[in-house]
């Protein structure tokens, strides 16, 4: 769970980096666990660091102790001291030579590790080297351009890669997804490898695995067949969600009763107000629901919230579909048109607006699920006024 409390430490050197200002290669500006360097933030061989910290410099240099997680965002970082905790990297270059005593995430374009990771190893960057000392106790997963193992690694290796050149040891399986693959004298896989090439490994391959070799062949998919095929499959896969959103709509509006209507009559007055205060709930909702989970004591509000944002995206578009089917209705002369009715028709029109292509059915989308929603809100605020009065049913 500590790798969900990274968006607010970001924060916080953030406004660290600002109260700071620029500095020199000697001088940090600390608030708390907070630290920010205007070049180099260092930690020499004989210091050691307290609590955890979060840094954001022109370069890390972690040669001492740190007692607890380091989170750190700068051009360089270097690790060659001791971590004895998670450490989270973010840099165009990392180089770990010391220990890191628990999980390690690393995110960067050139990663270079001699040293030991007692834990599990995410990784995504450009080029990711194993030397012949590193050693990680844990599992090694995530997506590298380009990856050389010449070292240890006891757990599981899951990796998507350009290019992959296996030298070392690999305590279980290894899974790689990869355009070239090589096995090259020292590797050892105790496990089963299985990868997904356009090219087969020679069968020389078997005598650096002891598990079996499992091959998932590329094939290149014919551009030209089905790509225009009009077919029973295609109709039915565009009407699934407009007839979903049809059966969801009208159980709404058989539990609504008598306040069935009062969504389209805030549209009909309040339009823009309603569009607006849509516009703004779909954001805040999101955001609040994203802190809620980084804020670890939170997450199953934030949970809840996620859950509410989808409920709302995909219910949002029913009461404009409503609206926009009963104008449409009125245009053809049914001045009372059926809620059903108008819904269906409403769906048809929207869903035929969303598939516009270029940004532009995005945007519909958008509009129309705000719209929606707001109306909702405006709804639910005015059944609370005192003296309110349910429209009548059509």
């Amino acid at each position: 769970m500590k790798f969900g409390r990274t968006f607010l430490p970001l924060v916080g050197a953030l406004m660290a980096a600002a109260v700071g200002g620029p500095g020199s290669s000697a001088e940090s500006k600390q608030v708390g666990p907070f630290c920010s360097a205007g070049e180099t933030w260092l930690v020499r061989s004989d210091a050691e660091e307290v609590g955890d910290r979060y840094i954001m410099a022109g370069e890390i240099s972690m040669d001492g102790r740190q007692l607890g997680d380091l989170f750190g965002w700068a051009p360089k970082i270097s690790i060659g001291g001791e971590i004895q905790g998670d450490l989270f990297a973010a840099a165009q270059s990392i180089d770990i030579s010391g220990t890191v005593r628990d999980s390690t995430r690393l995110f960067g374009q050139t990663v270079d590790i001699s040293g030991t990771i007692e834990g599990d190893l995410l990784i995504f960057a450009a080029t990711l080297t194993l030397k012949e000392d590193a050693h990680i106790t844990g599992d090694v997963f995530g997506s590298v351009a380009h990856f050389i193992h010449m070292g240890r690694v006891d757990g599981n290796i899951r990796l998507t890669t350009g290019e992959s050149r296996i030298e070392g040891s690999v305590g279980k399986d290894l899974k790689l997804k990869a355009d070239t693959i090589s096995l090259s004298e020292g590797a050892r896989i105790k496990g089963d490898l299985t990868y997904t090439s356009r090219t087969k490994l020679p069968a020389s391959a078997a005598d650096y695995v002891e598990g079996e070799i499992i091959y998932n062949e590329v094939v290149d998919k014919d551009e030209d067949a089905d790509d225009t095929r009009f077919s029973l499959g295609t109709v039915a896969g565009w009407l699934y969600w407009p007839v979903a959103a049809f059966i969801v709509g009208a159980i709404l509006l058989a539990l609504s009763g008598r306040h069935k209507q009062l969504p389209v009559e805030r549209m009909n007055e309040e339009g823009w107000i309603g569009l607006a205060v849509g516009v703004l709930a779909l954001p805040v909702l999101a955001v609040a629901s994203i802190v809620a989970i980084f804020l670890v004591l939170t997450i199953p509000l934030g949970i809840i919230g996620l859950f509410l944002l989808a409920v709302l995206a995909f219910i949002g578009k029913i009461p404009t579909a409503i609206w926009l089917g009963r104008r449409v209705l009125a245009f053809a002369g049914k001045s009372e048109p059926s809620p059903y009715l108008a819904l269906a028709l409403g769906l048809l029109l929207v869903y035929l607006m969303i598939s516009i292509p270029f940004y532009i059915g995005w945007a519909v989308w958008y509009a129309v699920t705000s719209a929606g929603i707001g109306a909702m809100i405006l709804a639910i605020v005015a059944l609370q006024r005192p003296g309110q009065k349910a429209p009548a049913e059509a």
